[in-house]
This record gives C-alpha cells, sequence and structure tokens, in this order.
C-alpha cells in the first residue's frame, strides 16, 4: 500500500507518517509526504497511490479548494480529511463532495491512524462528536411495533438483522439497497445496472429515502443509518454483489 500524506506543519505530518506506520499490519507501507497541495499536484502522474491523507487548511489551498485541486489530480484514489475543524457544515461539504472520511488531527495517534485506515478501507468514519449531533438532529426514533410488523409480513421467510433494521425505520429493501450501493460508490448508473432498475428509479428512491430518514443529504443518510446499526462497511445487499 502507498499513500500520499499532505501536511504543511513538519512536525505533525512526521507524527501522522510514524503512526499510521506503526498502526498498519502492512509490511509494504509506504508514505509519501507532501508539504502542500501544490507538492503534491507537482509530483509525477506515473506514481499510483492507494490513499490520500489531506491536512484540511494548508497555508496554499484550504477548504473545499484543497479537496477539489487534489481529488482532481489523484482522480478515483480515496481520499481522507485531516483537520481540527469541527463544523459540522464542513464535514458534510468534505463528505457531500467525496472525501472518502473525516478525521480529527486533535484526537490519539493510534485513533487517528485507525480511522484513516477503515476510511481508506470502505468505512464512513466520522468525529464522534460530528455524527452524535448529526443523528440528534435527524435520526427518528421508531417503536418496536414497526419490527414486530415487519416479522408479521415475513413468517414464511424470516428476515435478516439488517433487513430489520432498514423496515424498522420505515425504508423498503429497495431504497436500502440503492441506499448501501450509493455508499460502495456506485454511481446511479451503476447502482441501477445492479439492481436492473432505470437511473429515474435509483433517484426516486433515494430521494423517498431521505425523506423517511429525516436527511437533507447524503452524508445525513449515511450517519443515520451508521448510528441506527447499519454495519455499512461490510453488508451488501444480494443484489449488488458482483457474481463470484
Amino acid at each position: 500500500m502507498r499513500l500520499l500524506l499532505i501536511d504543511d506543519h513538519p512536525l505533525y505530518r512526521s507524527a501522522t507518517a510514524s503512526a499510521l506506520r506503526a498502526h498498519s499490519a502492512i509490511e509494504t507501507l509506504s508514505i509519501d509526504e507532501a508539504d502542500g497541495v501544490t507538492s503534491a499536484l507537482a509530483m509525477p502522474h506515473d506514481i499510483a497511490f492507494d490513499g490520500v491523507v489531506l491536512d484540511l487548511h494548508m497555508a496554499d489551498f484550504s477548504g473545499l479548494e484543497a479537496f477539489a485541486a487534489v481529488a482532481q489530480r489523484f482522480d478515483g484514489t480515496r481520499i481522507v480529511i485531516l483537520s481540527s475543524d469541527d463544523s459540522i457544515d464542513t464535514v458534510c461539504e468534505l463528505i457531500d463532495a467525496g472525501a472518502a472520511g473525516y478525521v480529527f488531527k486533535t484526537a490519539h495517534g493510534d485513533q487517528v491512524a485507525d480511522d484513516i485506515f477503515r476510511a481508506l478501507a470502505g468505512e464512513l468514519r466520522l468525529p464522534e462528536s460530528v455524527a452524535r449531533e448529526l443523528s440528534r438532529r435527524f435520526l427518528k426514533p421508531r417503536s418496536t411495533t414497526d419490527v414486530q410488523q415487519a416479522d408479521s409480513h415475513s413468517a414464511a421467510q424470516p428476515l435478516d438483522s439488517v433487513t430489520r433494521m432498514a423496515l424498522a425505520l420505515g425504508l423498503t429493501m429497495r431504497q436500502s439497497e440503492v441506499l448501501h450501493g450509493m455508499h460502495a460508490g456506485g454511481s446511479n448508473k451503476h447502482i441501477a445496472r445492479q439492481l436492473d432498475i432505470t437511473e429515474r428509479t435509483v433517484k426516486f428512491h433515494l430521494s423517498a429515502a431521505y425523506d423517511i430518514l429525516g436527511a437533507r443529504n447524503r452524508t445525513d443518510a449515511l450517519v443515520i443509518m451508521q448510528r441506527a446499526g447499519f454495519p455499512l462497511s461490510t453488508y451488501r445487499p444480494a443484489a449488488l454483489r458482483r457474481p463470484t
């Protein structure tokens, strides 16, 4: 695995790199360092990275501008934001723009490294305080009646735990599948192809799911599902699994 760490603070950049190396079980882990976005953009194009760790606020680029520049340069590479900015609006803006995760620089080194590796592996990682506030704002408590009704409709074929949670939140199975496809990074076209439905239908299900969850956007929906107990990093509905 080869990572690119972009941070204009030499001491913190070195400490982060050391924490990543100490935490990783990957013997071949290689970490390249850049002291800013400008330096990162100037790196040879023949170098391929498995992930980028980006400090959000630097002297040359900052915020969404920094992310956009790095995302364009390293197209298709997962980018994890590393920042001390705890603004919920900032977090949502970056996740909606495509960041793989958002990690607080103020956390312990081991925790920072763990969150970075989990985000690079595809798990939604947000600061606990941010996730808690988002879920407080948008997660609507549901009664156990929904779960009981779900069971009564599936006497012939018992529901698995993920399906039970989806129905308890008021989601249909199709809405749940579309949301999981979105979390996996699939475009509307890819999700439509995997589920054998039209792109318009995918958009319809996403819109309906947002309304049911009380979510304003993709970030809200993912946080709500994660806080509700969905194993988003590992679960893939049968309809979205690729044949082996």
